[in-house]
This record gives structure tokens, sequence and C-alpha cells, in this order.
């Protein structure tokens, strides 16, 4: 669960300076995190002349697993194919209170394959910020149509890189469908006031509950 009163501080300084922030904190660089998706989705929906900005919270870090990534080479191949592509910031270094950075943005948007969990959702949430996930996994457990915006998609095999210690080829995982991502976020940004004034009575509800 959270702890509100964590989120008690000073946004963080970005440098950006866009209107809207959408973050993503992916404190482990595994393949089912979905970065790949997650960057291609925000292409699509936006271009550099929009006043929005991608806030990125992930690790450096070399592969040591096969079910990791190196972010940095796949961050430069997609700026390398996006080059008049929106706005993004990564974030590499530690930040003290991962809360202030939350704070400091107006959207956490994951696409995630498969979470048992996922509490950076629940960490938007009890910021007070829209919360954009899949439609699939633990999170569902407290997310839904009240309270965020879901992406949909469909079940399919799960790559054995995706898989931690004993991989089983008959393992399943969500696909996102990337059009509806795309859709999503526009939608988010469009309509934010809106959205927000929908969803705050059931994401302090659900805040309250964790």
């Amino acid at each position: 669960g959270v702890d509100v009163t964590d989120f008690n501080v000073a946004p963080y300084k970005l440098k950006t300076k866009k209107s809207i922030k959408i973050l993503n904190v992916c404190g482990q660089v595994h393949r089912r995190k979905n970065l790949p998706g997650i960057l291609d989705a925000y292409g699509k929906a936006f271009t550099k002349k929009d006043d929005v900005c991608l806030v990125l919270k992930v690790a450096d870090k070399v592969p040591e697993m096969k079910f990791e990534i190196s972010f940095k080479d796949l961050y430069n191949k997609w700026r390398a194919n996006n080059k008049n592509g929106p706005e993004v910031e990564v974030i590499y270094n530690y930040i003290d209170n991962i809360e202030s950075l939350f704070v400091a943005c107006d959207i956490h948007f994951s696409l995630s394959n498969i979470e048992a969990f996922h509490i950076p959702s629940l960490q938007s949430m009890a910021a007070g910020k829209l919360t954009i996930q899949s439609n699939y996994g633990g999170h569902i457990d407290f997310m839904n149509v009240n309270n965020s915006l879901l992406v949909d998609g469909a079940i399919d095999r799960c790559p054995t890189s995706y898989q931690y210690w004993t991989p089983n080829p008959r393992a399943c995982m969500f696909v996102p469908n990337n059009d509806d991502a795309v859709e999503q976020l526009k939608y988010a940004v469009n309509n934010y006031n809106n959205l927000m004034e929908k969803f705050v009575p059931e994401m302090k509800k659900t805040v309250e509950k964790y």
C-alpha cells in the first residue's frame, strides 16, 4: 500500500517546460514492463509541437539477465527513428523521495504485459494524478473504469526471454493494443480536467483502502 503523507513533498524539479508531464516510473528494466510499447504509443500520439513531455525514471544498467533490457539502447534507437517526435526527459539518477516525481507530473502511463500488483499506479492515485495502465494484471485489483484509463489488448504467448528463472513455453501474457494506447493518451491529455473530475471520488476511496 501507500502512505498518503509521503506525498506532502515539494515537486521534483524537472527540466521540461511543457505543461503536461506524462510519467513512467520503471524501477526494473524488465521486458514485461513493455518500455518499447510506451515509447511507441507516445511517439504516435504526439509530436514535438504538442505541449507534453514523457518523463521516464529508469535504471541505467547493463542487462545481466535475459529478461532485462538496456534502456539507453532502446531509447537511442527510438529517438533515431523519431527525430521530430515529442519531448522526452529521462531521469537515471537516484531520487530521495520518489513521491516528489509523482507530484511533479500529471499522468502516470504504464503499459505492462504482466504485473503482480504495480505500486506506481497506486502511487499515482495517491498523488491525485490520472493513471493509465493495461487492462490486465494485479493492478486490476484496484484500477477500474471509475478511477483510471485502461488499455485494451489480448492474451498471447509469453516469450521465454520475458520470463524469470524457469521459463515455460506455454506461458501467456497480455499484449496491449497499441492503437488503443495511442487513443487513451490523446484522450487523457485533451480531456484531463473532465476526467479528473470524474475519477477523483473513486481514486480517493481506492487510496483510503490501500
